[in-house]
């Protein structure tokens, strides 16, 4: 403060001209000596204007005296200097008092911060008395340790205080509010994604076993979940005799909110093929925004269903006190309880999704040497030789069509692969091994189609790749929506209708691949190139030794890695997916696929094409077909015009088909095919001969 007077008293004797800046040298050094006393908050503490009022009131003073001349009386310039002394004298005993203060606060505030970190055990260094950093008055606290901090409050909670505000009541047995008052309240459910570190675990018992059986694995299961008696969960029992379990989840992560049949085909426990298990969780927190993303309603307790196909009534039950437990377990003990397997469906940093991302930036020098025999069994004779069928061009597009499911999870293809031929001849083991090369995103051997093309869909939830096996040909199967395959094929996103939880949007980025001995396992029309169709091969049908030797190769350590590490190293960014391959096997598909429209049009191509009389039209139609449902299909495909009929004077004008031109080059390539079959039976029937009658008369080709 001494620099800080001196500069005053010369204020007073500089002249009109260096008083400006002598008051303006003042205020600095005053803010420089106020910042070595003290931290910031003593700066915000002192009323700097009152020191610069100070110096304001000095000036005029000076003016004062120079006008009447007081500048030379030695006497007055001691007053001056007095009076300031003492005004410097209070504030310094202001700052000393702030400064007091000021320690006392810091005091309190590291004796609070002391006691935080004792309780999460965390050393703290001591109070440096000699330096003091007065600018961290609160300590510094991570991201990672305020998680932590709001998980530790979260657990200390109950359950009916995490999901207060996440409940939404249900009506009329199924339908959710939308923001409207409905006719019947029947139940509440919990959004998920509003409750954080809170899981779900649905155990779904298999609904073809019998009542006794059901029950019977109902009851095995709280037996286990009971036998822990460390075990703290929520456990409600469904309408169907499943159980949810409400659980907690902080250490592991699940993709999304909503992870379905996780396990459903897990071979370690013979139980879990009596019972499927979905696991729900706040992943990623609601959003208006990502709505179809983040909503996931699970039915509570003391709620009604309905079966949609019945009018039986069904209940939600809680099985113990459930709202008032704290401190849930975690979601692992439960997998360890009921002995299914974590790696599955969680993303904890040592999942095969994280390892991928590992090894695509590995550098990718091809398969060592030691399994380069492995690698030839799988993409040689596998895949190159038996599936493609030994074409160059099928081979590279499945290559593709594989690296871009792994390479880029979240966008479809929009092409079905089609693989057909007799058993044995190693269609599984090709499905097989991509299924496990995406366990916990892929689902294998679905025999029936109608899980994904009827009114739940629920197995298409969270699936880059699904293999349906077992198919028949398309003729035969009743429960085939060919539109709606098409829908799963192609579209982003699908209505998921599960039983007793409201209808929801999901977005669809599934992958399929049909796998059947039949002929015909889909209709492909003409001018639908949503399928790739493969005959396999049967050279290898009867060598089991030739396949024992892949599914061994298989089995062997890093197989799995060096495939993964293969498919994400591999340059696919000239490939065009959507220029699928026509085959052999695809066009055959195709004229069994033909509608009668369509063989009327390659009969009538080039009357269609120039134009056709609609009364021609309607004389020639085929027989399968009415008046009615001919016109409609032709008004599809051709446009309609009215002109005069050519070399008539009649000025009544004619309705005439013509065939659209985007569709000529399609039905041009169907008459080809139709000549070419034509000529190959042709061919065949001038190759027989008739036997004499003396050896039986049969039909032999030479």
């Amino acid at each position: 403060m001494k620099s800080v007077e001196k500069l005053i008293i010369e204020t007073h004797f500089a002249s009109e001209n260096d008083k400006q800046q002598a008051i303006q040298a003042a205020e600095t050094k005053l803010h420089k000596e106020i910042n070595e006393l003290s931290a910031q908050s003593l700066i915000n503490s002192i009323d700097i204007s009152d020191c610069i009022n100070a110096i304001d009131y000095d000036y005029y003073t000076q003016s004062e005296l120079e006008q009447n001349d007081y500048y030379t009386n030695e006497s007055q310039i001691d007053d001056i200097i007095e009076i300031e002394n003492i005004k410097d004298k209070q504030i310094d005993e202001e700052l000393q008092d702030i400064d007091e203060n000021q320690q006392d606060i810091d005091d309190d505030q590291l004796m609070i911060h002391n006691e935080s970190m004792n309780e999460m055990n965390t050393p703290i260094q001591s109070k440096d008395t000699k330096e003091i950093d007065l600018y961290q008055s609160e300590p510094i606290i991570s991201d990672e340790d305020r998680e932590d901090q709001h998980w530790k409050r979260t657990l200390q909670q109950t359950l009916k205080q995490r999901t207060a505000n996440a409940i939404s009541k249900q009506y009329n047995y199924q339908n959710f509010n939308k923001g409207y008052v409905q006719e019947i309240e029947t139940g509440k459910a919990i959004d998920i994604s509003k409750c954080p570190y809170l899981a779900v675990v649905d155990i779904d018992v298999d609904k073809k076993l019998d009542e006794s059986n059901r029950k019977i694995t109902h009851d095995d299961i709280l037996q286990q979940l009971n036998s822990i008696k460390s075990l703290k969960v929520s456990l409600v029992q469904t309408a169907h005799g499943g159980i949810h379990i409400y659980c907690d989840m902080r250490k592991n992560k699940l993709r999304q909110n909503s992870m379905s049949d996780i396990i459903k085909s897990l071979e370690s426990n013979l139980l879990n093929k009596r019972y499927g298990v979905d696991v729900f969780a706040c992943v990623t927190s609601y959003s208006e925004k990502f709505q179809l993303k983040t909503l996931r309603q699970v039915v509570l307790p003391e709620s009604r269903v309905k079966d949609k196909d019945s009018e039986i009534e069904l209940q939600y039950i809680a099985i113990n006190h459930m709202w008032n437990i704290s401190k849930l377990s975690d979601v692992s003990k439960i997998s360890k309880t009921l002995n299914f397997d974590m790696n599955l469906i969680v993303n904890d940093g040592n999942s095969k999704e994280i390892n991928v991302k590992k090894l695509s930036k590995a550098k990718w020098d091809g398969p060592r040497k030691n399994n380069l025999k492995l690698w030839s069994l799988f993409q040689e004779y596998l895949i190159k030789e038996v599936i493609a069928a030994n074409d160059n061009n099928i081979y590279e597009y499945i290559l593709n069509w594989i690296n871009f499911n792994l390479q880029h999870p979240s966008i479809k293809t929009r092409v079905a692969i089609v693989i057909r031929g007799v058993q044995g001849t190693g269609k599984n083991t090709f499905s097989d091994v991509l299924c496990d090369l995406m366990t916990g995103y892929s689902a294998k051997n679905i025999t029936d189609i109608e899980e994904i093309t009827g009114n739940f869909k629920a197995v298409i939830d969270n699936k880059s790749l699904i293999v349906l096996n077992e198919l028949k040909n398309f003729t035969e199967q009743r429960a085939l929506n060919s539109n709606a395959l098409k829908s799963i094929i192609t579209d982003d996103v699908q209505r998921i209708n599960e039983k007793f939880v409201a209808r929801r949007d999901s977005y669809n980025v599934s992958n399929l691949i049909f796998i059947s001995n039949n002929y015909c396992p889909v209709k492909n029309e003409a001018s639908d190139w949503r399928y790739l169709v493969c005959q396999t091969l049967d050279a290898h049908r009867h060598n089991f030794e030739h396949f024992n030797e892949i599914h061994q190769a298989i089995k062997q350590a890093g197989f799995y890695d060096s495939l993964y590490s293969f498919f994400m190293k591999r340059d696919i960014s000239k490939a065009n997916l959507q220029v699928v391959p026509m085959t052999d096997a695809k066009k055959d598909i195709q004229k069994v696929s033909k509608s009668p429209v369509e063989n009327f049009v390659v009969q009538y191509l080039k009357q269609l094409i120039q134009g056709m009389e609609c009364s021609q039209a309607l004389y020639y139609k085929p027989r399968e077909l009415t008046e009615f449902q001919l016109k409609a299909q032709l008004k599809a495909i051709c446009d309609y015009e009215r002109k005069n009929a050519p070399k008539s004077n009649c000025a009544k004008k004619i309705g005439y088909y013509k065939l659209k031109s985007g569709l000529i080059i399609d039905y041009e390539s169907m008459k080809e095919e139709d000549i070419e079959i034509n000529s190959d039976d042709d061919d065949e029937i001038y190759k027989l001969k008739i036997i004499s009658n003396d050896q039986k008369g049969d039909v032999i080709n030479e």
